[in-house]
């Protein structure tokens, strides 16, 4: 039973129910950024691996999807019909919920998905056929430092691309992707790497086996998209347990996960999940594409304070009156508690 605390006034006994931080303190907010990897336009929201890892990581954690299904690292190039910046998204319903949501949603962690594709597209219709890396390092950059200057100062993972097209180690996402975004992290060992590489490259049966411009490179919905959950909940557990995690570890943490994965994918990509980012509206992907579902998954309501019946308070009561008021609003303090903190305490009881 939870404590209580009983606040003695003449003519009644205000009795307060004191319920566990755990209980009081809202969801650590979580993030997830990224393009058509993390949400595309042929899936809802609800069948994508942000909502497989939310069930991973349980209630404590409130995980949203911020994929925007049409958006590249690169920053400044031509306007194109679809493809377009992640940190400059058009004002377009399509691409909602993305960056503008991620930012308004004020998150305590920060997971940047797998990068390639329209940076891939980029490169044949924009550039010429070769993608700087100097700056396509320098935008990914800027994507890490918009995210830390965060009011939340979130804690931030960021993801290897995934080999595309069909696990190919070869063309502009080997090349060029690859090496840049590997420079970049190497400069931020704060940030733990999820290396979505290894266990994708050379497994051609882990992709849609589209056709035209999009052949190879959308994972399938079961056992691709379950490998990316599991890869990234393999480094999320040894980073929030306290545990630094190097390259190395995180793709010792990818070639387990795909033995996960396998097994794990035979129930199909599961439902659920957080939804829509609150205020997003739970706006659809692409047109065409099955509606989005709402809801999110919430934070854990405060109880309201339980007093008892029949209670009148008299002028000379204000004094009394004022010190539950007190008492009342420190109960409410709690749930600011920091996410530093609670992550903290987390780790010295295991």
């Amino acid at each position: 039973m939870s404590p209580s605390l009983r606040l003695g006034v003449p003519g009644c006994v205000a009795v307060l129910v004191v319920w566990s931080g755990a209980a009081q303190a809202a969801p650590i907010r979580v993030a997830v950024i990224g393009a058509q990897m993390v949400h595309s336009d042929k899936l809802q929201r609800s069948q994508e691996w942000p909502a497989m890892l939310q069930k991973m990581v349980g209630p404590e954690y409130d995980v949203q999807n911020f994929g925007d299904c049409c958006s590249s690292v690169s920053l400044d190039y031509p306007k194109q019909r679809e493809t377009h910046p992640y940190l400059k998204p058009p004002n377009n319903p399509l691409f909602k919920p993305g960056f503008n949501e991620s930012v308004a949603f004020m998150p305590d962690v920060v997971i940047i998905g797998a990068w390639g594709k329209h940076d891939r597209e980029l490169t044949d219709e924009v550039f010429g056929g070769k993608l700087d890396p100097v700056k396509f390092a320098a935008d990914y950059e800027t994507m890490i430092a918009t995210y830390q200057m965060l009011p939340t100062h979130p804690k931030i993972f960021a993801s290897l691309p995934i080999p595309i097209p069909f696990g190919m180690a070869s063309g502009v996402v080997n090349d060029v992707i690859l090496p840049a975004t590997k420079m970049v992290l190497a400069r931020h060992p704060e940030i733990p790497v999820i290396d979505l590489w290894t266990p994708f490259v050379g497994h051609r049966e882990l992709y849609n086996q589209d056709t035209g411009n999009r052949a190879g490179t959308h994972v399938t919905p079961t056992t691709g998209l379950m490998l990316i959950a599991t890869t990234t909940f393999g480094v999320w557990k040894q980073a929030m347990s306290g545990g630094g995690v190097d390259a190395g570890a995180s793709a010792d943490a990818a070639v387990s996960a795909d033995a996960s994965a396998d097994s794990a994918s035979t129930g199909g990509a599961s439902g659920g999940g957080s939804g829509g980012a609150p205020g997003s509206g739970g706006v659809s992907g692409q047109a065409g594409s099955a509606p989005e579902e709402t809801g999110g998954s919430g934070g854990a309501s405060e109880p309201p304070a339980r007093s008892s019946s029949g209670c009148v308070y008299g002028a000379g009561q204000t004094s009394r009156l004022f010190s539950l008021l007190l008492v009342l609003g420190a109960l409410s303090r709690i749930r600011s508690i920091s996410f530093s903190k609670r992550s903290r305490a987390r780790s010295n009881t295991r």
